[in-house]
């Protein structure tokens, strides 16, 4: 099976949660690299499969809030 990428904007997203953030998404099954951008308040993950629900408790570790997720091709 072939990865897909995934990117969401994250709100209150900044260098020190971006790390624990990128942390928590490392030990996910399935995530083969993850991207964050505390700047743009992206994260780019790519994995075999949709990972809403794990960014979703990711998030919560790391005290940052999804917004959406983000269609590659419009960016």
């Amino acid at each position: 099976m072939f990865e897909s990428t995934y990117i969401y904007l994250i709100d209150s997203l900044n260098n020190d949660n971006a790390k624990i953030l990128k942390k928590a998404l490392e030990t996910v099954p399935g995530v083969k690299n993850v991207v964050v951008s505390p700047l743009k308040g992206l994260v780019e993950i790519k994995a075999k499969s949709d990972i809403t629900d794990s960014l979703k408790l990711a998030c919560s570790v790391a005290k940052v809030k999804l917004r959406t997720k983000v269609d590659p091709r419009k960016l």
